[in-house]
């Protein structure tokens, strides 16, 4: 099957312009004077109005038959993520909201390592020490005197990343018997 040049070049675009959706969310949290729950409402609702055709037309709106009670799982997971995200990114500073929320890899492996029984190895290991140094290193400038909402705000993105890494972890292992629109339309 040839793809022509033009259609090579949608699934960068695509890729650009989600970076460029996501990498201004937390400017529009902070600017907008929407309460958490509107915010994440917004945030929730939109992506699934538009995966909803998609949905409809492979006939997968409540998901494949036996995937549906872990799909809805870890879509509600997910909402609840998303609120403490738009919750910790009106607490915190940017800045700050954005390199705690980066903590979700580190928790995927740890999540996945518990999971499966596995112990870590000494290369995951030594990357987990790496992350955690530079989440260190980048708060440093505070001095460890965080305001009353910096504190929480940062607390709240901490739980929030790890609750994203169970969503991953979740959604990874879905990805196996589901195809990945079947997800997108369970995750929005």
């Amino acid at each position: 099957m040839s793809v022509s040049r033009e259609g090579r070049w949608l699934p960068v675009m695509a890729v650009l312009a989600a970076t460029l959706i996501c990498a201004s969310s937390g400017l529009f949290i902070k600017r907008l004077p929407f309460s958490s729950i509107a915010m994440t409402s917004l945030r929730m609702t939109t992506p699934f109005l538009l995966a909803l055709p998609s949905a409809w037309r492979h006939g997968v709106i409540l998901g494949k038959p036996g995937m549906r009670k872990r799909l809805f799982l870890a879509s509600a997971l997910n909402d609840f993520r998303m609120l403490l995200f738009v919750i910790a990114f009106k607490l915190t500073s940017m800045g700050n909201a954005i390199v705690l929320l980066y903590l979700w890899p580190v928790f995927a492996l740890l999540v996945e390592s518990f999971k499966e029984k596995k112990p870590i190895g000494l290369s995951k290991v030594g990357v987990l020490l790496i992350s955690l140094s530079g989440v260190v290193i980048m708060n440093l400038h505070n001095s460890l005197a965080l305001s009353r909402g910096d504190l929480s705000g940062s607390l709240i993105m901490i739980i929030s990343a790890f609750v994203y890494a169970i969503t991953a972890v979740m959604f990874k292992e879905a990805l196996k018997e589901v195809k990945e629109v079947e997800q997108i339309s369970k995750v929005c």
